[in-house]
């Protein structure tokens, strides 16, 4: 689904180089629906506060009407609506390093809608579970660990009109390039782009995932999880009081745990 706006002012058919499709969503911005009349199409929404329509309001169109003052122009609102709607140039699949760089990437690129899925609640994706220095000296011209490296690309994220969608799993994309994903806050979304980019990256893999057999003893954790585990405790305010790590986890992993408890009661 594409969205097509239609707004005021002098149009002339001969330049048009695409026409909406029966899916794809057409809205006009108060008077812009007189000039969809004259290009022959029929909207499926009507934004603003009519003031400029001089003809019969569209049938089986949905009316949004605003007051005549606001802080926004009919145009902008059109364009909202349809982002609501569910129209967006770019989806990003993954909100790890590759995830938050491609977004910023086509940001400064001059594209306004851009749309990041990521299924974890924090960003950052593998980078957090990495402490040890040495990213960042080709980006920023310093050295940092992987969470410092990821909340550069979190700050400058935040201060863009970029928008991300947390906790949220993708489950099926079709060839026309539309993503279905569920969220506890949004329930069964669909949203379509010009583009998608699958920035999925990696992630630790399950027991079962290396084909190990037998039952799985209560309370051995693999260090991705023991580290999420630790996470999800602090962030629920859980009090860690004794605890012993076993396996093959090495100094780093157990530094990896300090520093994620060590770095939440700081800034708690």
């Amino acid at each position: 689904m594409k969205a097509f706006i239609y707004v005021g002012g002098e149009v002339n058919a001969s330049n048009l180089t695409e026409h909406p499709k029966s899916d794809d969503l057409r809205i006009a911005a108060d008077g812009g629906y007189e000039n969809a009349k004259k290009l022959g199409e029929k909207i499926d929404v009507l934004v603003g506060d009519l003031d400029s329509i001089q003809s019969e309001m569209p049938e089986g169109a949905e009316l949004i009407k605003v007051p005549a003052e606001k802080d926004f122009t009919d145009t902008q609102l059109a364009v909202e609506t349809a982002i609501k709607r569910g129209a967006r140039d770019i989806v990003i699949i993954g909100g790890g390093p590759a995830g938050l760089s491609a977004a910023l990437a086509a940001r400064r690129s001059g594209i306004e809608s851009i749309l990041v899925l990521e299924r974890d609640s924090l960003l950052g994706g593998i980078l957090n579970q990495c402490i040890h220095a040495g990213f960042g000296l080709h980006t920023f011209k310093e050295e940092l660990t992987g969470p410092e490296y990821a909340a550069k690309y979190i700050e400058l994220l935040r201060q863009t009109c970029v928008e991300v969608k947390s906790d949220t799993m993708v489950i099926h994309l079709t060839e026309d390039k539309q993503v279905h994903c569920v969220s506890a806050e949004g329930g069964y979304e669909i949203f379509t782009a010009k583009a998608v980019i699958l920035a999925m990256g990696c992630r630790e893999r399950s027991r079962g995932a290396l084909n190990i057999c037998g039952s799985r003893c209560a309370g051995i954790y693999s260090a991705g999880t023991a580290q999420k585990l630790v996470l999800n405790m602090l962030s629920t305010g859980a009090m860690i009081k004794t605890g012993k790590v076993v396996g093959n986890l090495n100094n780093d992993r157990l530094k990896q745990i300090r520093y994620l408890l060590f770095t939440r009661i700081r800034h708690s």
